[in-house]
């Protein structure tokens, strides 16, 4: 039995999916469940119920389509900014645990921002990917030889 998952079914290989013979599609969470998500995330943290107050704050559309590993990705870019705020503030490295606020709902939303626009760079660079076939030509020309020749038709 093979299992794959994927947030983006698009960049699979048309063989691979030949190969898969179920496809099983799992809708994005919706927002009551975006909220748990991110309550999970900041669960360890010593002010998690503030961070997950402030998340509940962000309007549902903000996070609408983002799935659970999205979210985290969130909240790992929020923990990051808030992280330097925090450093550029004064705070000392060995206290930053008693010293850290909660998450704000500006942590959150940069967060998302910082998440969609690393979701929209990679999709770019996916869909713009040269072809194997141009990537060989230049690999050969890089190395010093000649592409080979076109085929041609002949009559």
């Amino acid at each position: 039995v093979v299992v794959g998952a994927t947030n983006n079914p698009d960049a699979l290989d048309p063989a691979l999916k030949r190969r898969l013979p179920t496809v099983i599609r799992v809708s994005p969470p919706e927002e009551g469940e975006r909220r748990q998500i991110a309550a999970l995330a900041c669960r360890y943290e010593p002010k998690a119920e503030g961070s997950a107050k402030a998340f509940s704050k962000l309007e549902g559309k903000e996070t609408e389509g983002m799935s659970g590993s999205d979210l985290a990705e969130v909240y790992r870019c929020a923990s990051r900014r808030r992280l330097r705020a925090a450093l550029r503030k004064g705070a000392r490295p060995d206290a930053l645990e008693q010293s850290l606020p909660a998450l704000s709902e500006e942590d959150w939303r940069k967060g998302v921002e910082q998440c969609r626009s690393a979701k929209q760079e990679a999709s770019v660079s996916h869909c713009s990917a040269p072809s194997s076939s141009s990537r060989i030509a230049k690999l050969v020309q890089a190395l010093g030889g000649a592409a080979a020749p076109k085929r041609t038709e002949q009559a």
